[in-house]
C-alpha cells in the first residue's frame, strides 16, 4: 500500500478524507462559496431566458419581413353567392397557407362597434345608404407570391386592393431589436461567467494550496490532487443547479406571460419547457467541474 494511502486510513479511509478536503473552502468561506452559486445560477437563468426568448422571436421576425396583408375590398352591389366566388378564386389564387378571412359589412360594424359604439349607431341610422358607406372586404395574409395581386385586381366584383406589406416589415423592427438585446446580455452574461468561474477556481485553488503540498509529499497521484478541488467545484454546481432550476420554474411561465401581453404579436409565444430546467441543472454541474479543473490545474 502506498505511503498516502497508509497515512489516512485512520481518519475514516481514503474516500472520506478526499471529500473532507473538498468540503475545505466551504468551512473557510462559506459566504464566498454561497454567493458564488447564487451568482451562477441566476447568470445561467438568464442566459437561459434570453437565449430561449431569442428562439422565439426569429420565427416572429422572418414571418412580418415576409407577410403581406392584403385588403381586397369589394363593390357595395356583391351578393353572397359573388362574395363566396371571389374567396373562392383567391384560395386558388394564393393557395392553402395564407390567412383567409370573407368581412362583410355586418362583420365590420361589430368589430367597430367595440370600440366605437357611438359613431356606429350614427352609421346604423344612415338606413340604405350605409351600404355604400360601409365596405366589405376580404382579409388575405400571408406570404404571398408577386403574381397574385393582378390576378386578384381581374376578379369581377374586385372595387380596390389595399397592400400593407411594408406595415408589416415596420412592425418586424421592434422585436429584431429585441433580439439584438437578448444576444447583447447573452455573451455579457457568457463573458462575465467564465470571469466567476476562473476567480472562484483560483480562491479554490489557494485554499487547497497546503493540503495538496502535503499530499504530494506524502506520493499521492494526480489524480488524486486534482480530486478535492474537483469535488469543491461540483458541490458549488449542485447548489447552483438546483436554484437555476427553482428560478426557471417560478419565474420562467411568468415572464412568458408578461410578454404576451406586452404585445399581441408575441401571443403564440410557447410555453417554457420543464425541460429546460433540468438542463439548467446539468450545465450549472458542468460549470462546477469547469471551477473545479481550473482550482486542481492553478
Amino acid at each position: 500500500m502506498r505511503s498516502f494511502e497508509i497515512g489516512i486510513t485512520h481518519v475514516g479511509g481514503f474516500v472520506l478524507y478526499l471529500l473532507k478536503l473538498a468540503m475545505r473552502p466551504w468551512r473557510k468561506s462559506a459566504v464566498v462559496q454561497t454567493l458564488s452559486a447564487i451568482s451562477f445560477s441566476f447568470m445561467i437563468f438568464l442566459m437561459s431566458l434570453f437565449f430561449w426568448m431569442d428562439r422565439e422571436l426569429k420565427p416572429l421576425v422572418t414571418k412580418l419581413r415576409s407577410d403581406q396583408v392584403l385588403t381586397v375590398y369589394l363593390n357595395s352591389d356583391t351578393n353572397a353567392s359573388d362574395e363566396k366566388r371571389i374567396v373562392d378564386s383567391i384560395r386558388t389564387s394564393v393557395g392553402a397557407h395564407p390567412d383567409i378571412r370573407m368581412i362583410s359589412s355586418d362583420g365590420f360594424l361589430e368589430e367597430m362597434k367595440k370600440n366605437y359604439p357611438d359613431l356606429i349607431d350614427e352609421v346604423y341610422q344612415l338606413g340604405p345608404e350605409m351600404k355604400v358607406t360601409v365596405p366589405k372586404y376580404v382579409s388575405v395574409a400571408g406570404t404571398l407570391n408577386s403574381n397574385v395581386i393582378p390576378e386578384i385586381k381581374k376578379l369581377t366584383g374586385v372595387d380596390s386592393i389595399d397592400i400593407s406589406y411594408n406595415k408589416l416589415r415596420q412592425a418586424a423592427g421592434p422585436f429584431q431589436t429585441l433580439r439584438l438585446f437578448s444576444k447583447f446580455m447573452f455573451v455579457g452574461l457568457l463573458i462575465a461567467g467564465i470571469c466567476g468561474v476562473v476567480l472562484l477556481g483560483r480562491s479554490i485553488s489557494s485554499q487547497h494550496k497546503e493540503t495538496l503540498s502535503l499530499m504530494e509529499l506524502m506520493g499521492a497521484s494526480e489524480f488524486e490532487k486534482k480530486t478535492p478541488a474537483l469535488l469543491s467545484g461540483i458541490s458549488v454546481g449542485l447548489l447552483s443547479g438546483l436554484l437555476s432550476f427553482i428560478l426557471w420554474v417560478s419565474f420562467a411561465a411568468k415572464i412568458t406571460g408578461a410578454l404576451r401581453v406586452f404585445s399581441p404579436a408575441l401571443a403564440n409565444l410557447s410555453d417554457p419547457k420543464m425541460l429546460i430546467g433540468f438542463a439548467l441543472m446539468g450545465v450549472s454541474i458542468l460549470v462546477g467541474m469547469g471551477v473545479g479543473l481550473i482550482g486542481s490545474d492553478a
